[in-house]
């Protein structure tokens, strides 16, 4: 009988710590959306779409988790990154990247979660947007 208490002792252990492992850390002076859960698949996606127009309309910089669509070997499939919204499409992004120091275009689908900061950025005069979010390819 000893046995089944610690085995149910560990698996609790083991639920709550991936559960801490699987959470953004937050900061209440954020806002934050999260994708996790299938069933809130369409809902988060629109408060996602709402927090990255709120930046992009207030440029406000955001730290976002991304999930990359095809990895190289030795990085991981989801990053974090700071970055600088310059045009916002329906289904695409294109953001100054400051891990990367250049600009980048994201599929908004594969954004995980969103951070809204408190950093202002101007977009620059010769910024032209790309095709995939002015037509979405």
């Amino acid at each position: 009988m000893g046995w089944i208490v610690v085995i149910l002792i560990a698996f609790i252990i083991l639920v709550v710590w991936l559960g801490q492992r699987r959470r953004p850390s937050q900061n209440a002076s954020h806002q934050l959306t999260t994708a996790k859960v299938a069933g809130e698949a369409r809902v988060t996606k629109n408060k996602t779409m709402e927090l990255l127009r709120l930046a992009y309309t207030k440029r406000l910089r955001v730290t976002v988790e991304y999930e990359t669509g095809n990895p190289k070997p030795e990085e991981p499939a989801r990053k974090v990154r700071d970055i600088d919204i310059y045009g916002l499409g329906n289904e695409y992004f294109d953001a100054y990247c400051h891990h990367r120091s250049a600009q980048r275009t994201f599929k908004i689908s594969r954004v995980l979660w969103v951070r809204i900061c408190d950093e202002t950025y101007q977009i620059p005069p010769d910024y032209v947007p790309t095709g995939w979010v002015t037509e979405g390819k």
